[in-house]
């Protein structure tokens, strides 16, 4: 049910943070639940390298970015 689907899109998550990819725009609109019930996590246009020199400017859907995120692109 969804538990399963949950512990599913935290797995996705889990195994890119355990990569140093960040997703940074986890919303419903951004997972597609398949045929099979198997839930996949979409759209990495904001994601980010933590293993990279540097970070480029992001936006995001503000009803969803976290307050440390909304501050960072404020101040840019």
């Amino acid at each position: 049910g969804v538990l399963r689907v949950l512990a599913r899109i935290a797995a996705g998550l889990a195994h890119a943070h355990d990569r140093g990819i960040l997703h940074l725009d986890l919303k419903p609109a951004n997972v597609l639940v398949a045929d099979d019930g198997e839930p996949m996590l979409l759209d990495f246009n904001l994601s980010f390298d933590t293993t990279g020199p540097t970070r480029d400017l992001v936006g995001g859907t503000v009803a969803y970015m976290v307050t440390e995120q909304i501050l960072d692109v404020k101040s840019r």
